[in-house]
């Protein structure tokens, strides 16, 4: 299962994963973890007065702010006790500020319950105790050295997975909270939290915070299949009868599931492949063109470029039956205009004059593109049927080619089909182009 994730204030970021402020309004539902740093909560919040030495706030900021630490407080509990995972860097508490609704702290959002008895003491330093087993054993052992911890629980809170060397106070831990987890973590020490927290990233930073962000799904997937549990490290050193076996069994499952929801990815791709053909229907403008693009090539046109010496934004195809100018329309709620049929046979003019081959030109319309397909209008008018005959320019609708499409998706080796289609596409004399007598109309 993929863990959707988000970043709330910390300071690094990664490609394609959101960062939300905590301050903000933006809803923090729909996401499996949420990694945050806390401690930066107060940032634009406090204003020191050096004059005084002392914190000011306005009222106002106060109390507005107040009002979204207490929604933050009741969204991030409820998504701890629904099974989400709050991972926080575990920082020193900030000093409270007295306002009209209360006292507020860089841990007002946080459930009260995790800090008693286990207070937050500040005290600083790098070299840990080491960890020998557990769910974060692999994540400690790749992070373990970049980090320095700024405080420490006094404690036993929740499992504790990390403790500073000499005291050894906790400085990385797991609760049970609801359904879910909150876990504390140390932050990164200085120097590569101030290069993590540039705008631009080197390759290797993106490298590293995916590592980083990988290994922390990896040791809360270890805690939700094994549970949190208290037992020191050396007992995982003890063995039972079958233990090994079971392991392995549950990694074969595992490889399994993993290999099945690859299949499953590639499935979901096709999927949303086949289902963009439907674009041919009730698209416009660019995307209307890039799924025409598509189509023409699957019945075997191949794309190329205009001779002429601006250029076109019209589409140009060729194929052994010849040379194909395509100019392509939607409109929401209006048949096609003259105009537009008018600036197809320039395009068209102007690209025969730099070429020593003929060159056919069809408007492919999806008119009336909001409307179901059974009850559009017709979308060519008489005048510009007339013009179209007169210059000998095709019409065809782009429901024409949704069905076309259909039956190569359906038949991919049927090329007298497509040839077909080629030809009546290259060599038009209808008015308006049809390629139903060859295809059974189907939606």
């Amino acid at each position: 299962m993929v863990t959707k994730l988000c970043l709330v204030d910390t300071g690094f970021h990664a490609d394609g994963i959101p960062r939300i402020p905590l301050l903000s309004t933006e809803p923090l539902s729909g996401y499996d973890m949420i990694i945050l740093d806390w401690s930066l909560i107060f940032r634009g919040l406090l204003t020191v007065n050096t004059r005084n030495n002392c914190t000011m706030i306005s009222k106002e900021l106060t109390s507005r702010y107040w009002d979204i630490i207490r929604r933050r407080n009741h969204e991030l509990i409820d998504f701890a006790k629904r099974g989400g995972t709050l991972v926080c860097v575990l920082k020193p508490v900030e000093e409270h500020i007295d306002c009209n609704n209360g006292k507020v702290s860089s841990l007002n959002w946080l459930p009260a319950s995790l800090f008693s008895p286990s207070p937050i003491i500040p005290v600083k330093g790098n070299r840990f105790n080491e960890v020998s087993g557990g769910p974060f054993r692999d994540f400690i052992a790749e992070f373990g050295k970049d980090f320095a911890y700024a405080a420490a629980f006094t404690s036993a809170q929740g499992y504790p997975f990390l403790f500073t060397e000499e005291e050894s106070w906790i400085v990385g831990s797991a609760s049970k909270f609801g359904d879910g987890h909150i876990v504390f973590i140390p932050g990164f020490k200085p120097e590569i939290d101030e290069r993590l927290s540039t705008s631009v990233y080197e390759d290797s930073d993106k490298r590293y915070v995916s590592k980083f962000i990988e290994e922390i799904i990896r040791a809360m997937d270890n805690v939700k299949r094994d549970g949190i549990n208290n037992a020191p490290a050396w007992v995982e050193e003890l063995e039972l009868p079958m233990e090994a076996e079971v392991i392995e069994k549950i990694r074969s499952k595992e490889a399994q599931i993993n290999e099945l929801q690859r299949e499953i990815d590639q499935l979901r791709n096709r999927l949303g492949d086949n289902k963009s053909w439907r674009e041919l229907v009730y698209e416009k403008d660019e995307a209307l063109k890039r799924v025409v693009s598509r189509s023409m090539e699957i019945l075997g046109f191949r794309a190329i470029e205009s001779k002429t010496p601006n250029g076109l934004t019209d589409l140009l195809f060729e194929s052994p039956e010849g040379i194909v100018l395509c100019k392509v329309e939607g409109t929401d709620n209006t048949p096609i205009d003259k105009d537009q049929l008018l600036d197809l046979f320039r395009n068209t003019a102007e690209e025969i004059a730099q070429r020593d081959d003929d060159v056919s030109a069809v408007l492919i319309a999806n008119a009336f593109r909001l409307q179901p397909l059974s009850q559009r209008k017709e979308q060519f008018s008489e005048p510009v049927v007339k013009i179209a005959r007169r210059h000998n320019l095709g019409l065809m609708t782009s429901e024409e080619l949704y069905h076309a499409v259909r039956h190569v998706l359906a038949n991919p080796d049927d090329e007298d089909f497509k040839k077909s289609c080629r030809e009546s596409l290259v060599g038009h004399t209808d008015d308006i182009i049809s390629l139903k007598p060859m295809v059974a109309q189907t939606v």
